[in-house]
Order: structure tokens, then C-alpha cells, then sequence
């Protein structure tokens, strides 16, 4: 049995003619010998690389402008001047375009440190229009990893609730 044939399995090997094989979520689980001990790993996922960004609005004050690139632009900061803000409303939403179509494993939020994390509790993750994940919390969270397995270009997040919608950073994984 060779590893790269099994869907989600990695292989090593501790003692000389003994190789473990083992699905990564479940390696507490049965483990399988062989002569054959090459290595094998899943990779990590990749970001995915964007090419344009909307948001439903933007919020705006005179010495600042919270435009949707401000959460693509790779500064990981939940510092509220540094994110994307659109306009305090039912529904609102941001929506990135990536170069190409791929298929999309998980979605990474960084949400605003100084308050009202909350306002990300209830949220639709969306790929080319159809819901890949529907988030429901009821604990704010600093950075959220949610899955999506879904193949597509385009990646909305759009809020449940009436309010602002303030990213500070999205990465497509």
C-alpha cells in the first residue's frame, strides 16, 4: 500500500522497515506496516492571489476612506483605521475576485481588535453566488478560519446582521 494512493495520508518512518501510515485526522486510529517507507505530506494549502475586490459600500470620514483592498492588501493589523468598512446596513458585503477559478478550502478572517467583535458573529461565506459556509457564533473571535470546499473565483462574506462590516485582512486558502 503505497500512502500517495490514500486520500489524506502521510507516511514515516521511526525504525528501519517499519513505516506508519496514517489519515492526518484520525491518527490515533489503525496503522499499517510496509517494507516501502517513502514519505509522503500534504501540503499546506496556498493563499489564493487576488485581482479586484468590491464591497456592497464603503464607509467614509474626512481623513479616512475604508476601501475593500484594505483587506487584501497583506497587512495582517486589526487595527480598525487599517481594515475594510462598508456603511452601517442590512446585508452588507465584500466580495474579492482571484486571478483564477480554483477550488477554495477555507477562508481566514482577521477581524478588528479594539471592539465590537461581535458584528462578525453572524456571517454567509459565499463562492460565485452560492454559500459555502453559514457562521453563527456566539463568541467573537480575533482571527477565524472557516471551511469552505467549494470551486470558484469570486468570494463574498456578507453580514447577517444590520450593522457595519469591518475586515481587516481575508486570505483564500
Amino acid at each position: 500500500m503505497k500512502c500517495a494512493e490514500i486520500t489524506g495520508c502521510f507516511g514515516f518512518n521511526w525504525l528501519q522497515n517499519l513505516c506508519g501510515l496514517f489519515n492526518i485526522s484520525s491518527y490515533e486510529n489503525a496503522w499499517t506496516g510496509c517494507n516501502n517507507c517513502d514519505v509522503f505530506i500534504l501540503p499546506m494549502p496556498q493563499k489564493k492571489r487576488a485581482a479586484n475586490c468590491t464591497q456592497s459600500s464603503t464607509y467614509s470620514t474626512t481623513n479616512h476612506l475604508s476601501v475593500c483592498e484594505s483587506a487584501i492588501d497583506g497587512n495582517r493589523s486589526q487595527l480598525t483605521a487599517l481594515c475594510s468598512i462598508t456603511q452601517n446596513g442590512p446585508n452588507e458585503w465584500w466580495e474579492v475576485e482571484l486571478v483564477n477559478a480554483t477550488w477554495i478550502k477555507y477562508v481566514t478572517i482577521y477581524n478588528r481588535q479594539e471592539c465590537c467583535q461581535e458584528w462578525l458573529n453572524k456571517l454567509s461565506l459565499q463562492v460565485d453566488g452560492v454559500e459555502c459556509n453559514r457562521v453563527n457564533l456566539t463568541v467573537p473571535f480575533s482571527i477565524g478560519n472557516f471551511s469552505c470546499n467549494a470551486f470558484g473565483s469570486r468570494v463574498r462574506v456578507q453580514s447577517l446582521v444590520t450593522n457595519y462590516l469591518i475586515l481587516c485582512e481575508v486570505e483564500v486558502y
